[in-house]
């Protein structure tokens, strides 16, 4: 009866030279791939698509980033040339301005120069409106001046003494009684005029031709016209 209890116990156990034969026949079979087929082309799809997704963003980034820099040059470009265009203008009106003073500093002495006839007989009409009643006036003007002068204080006044002054200019005169005195002098005032505003503007880049030369002289047509 001892018998049979052994032979049912060590029939439990397994056979270990059958597993160990089975284990090495499956190592020796190939392995079954982990994929199918579909799983295979849906990742490689996948791949693809994220791949032609990442490079369309790359391009449009790339195209984004040119853009932005070529905008940004165009901006800076245009700030250059509207700064450009303010400096010219600036230097150009103060250019013209420059032009301008140096032309009146040509101008205005020959104006003064040529009119001075009227300008004497102007400003000896408006005295006069003034002081016609005044006697005993004296007035002094410059010698070649005598007879243009004369001929006109004849018609304003009967009682005026006139006397040549060499250190008048032929534009300016002088005219005194017991209490009092008037001067006109033209072109002092045009000079100092003209010394302010030189004073104020610079000088132009491009100057005005010094090869224009004013063509009147100190002795005018007026003394040959009165004399």
């Amino acid at each position: 009866m001892s018998d049979k209890r052994k032979q049912v116990f060590y029939n439990s156990l397994p056979d270990f030279d059958i597993q160990a034969e089975e284990e090495k026949r499956l190592r020796a079979e190939p392995k079954k791939p982990t994929f199918s087929l579909e799983d295979m082309e849906d990742a490689r799809k996948s791949s693809y698509d994220k791949g032609h997704a990442d490079g369309l963003q790359i391009a449009k980034d790339s195209i984004e980033q040119k853009t932005e820099i070529l905008v940004q040059s165009i901006i800076d470009k245009v700030r250059d040339l509207e700064k450009e265009e303010k400096t010219r203008e600036e230097r150009s009106i103060e250019n013209s301005i420059a032009i301008a003073s140096k032309s009146l500093h040509r101008l205005l002495p020959a104006i003064i120069s040529d009119q001075k006839k009227i300008l004497i007989q102007n400003a000896l009409t408006d005295f006069f409106k003034d002081h016609i009643h005044r006697h005993n006036l004296t007035l002094f003007t410059h010698p070649d001046m005598i007879k243009p002068v004369e001929k006109y204080i004849a018609m304003l006044s009967a009682d005026v003494l006139l006397q040549p002054d060499e250190k008048l200019s032929p534009t300016q005169l002088k005219m005194s009684w017991v209490d009092g005195s008037f001067e006109f002098k033209p072109d002092q005032m045009v000079d100092d005029i003209l010394k302010i505003i030189g004073d104020h503007v610079p000088e132009p880049s491009q100057t005005l031709d010094d090869s224009t030369k004013n063509t009147h002289t100190e002795d005018d047509n007026i003394t040959d016209k009165d004399s």
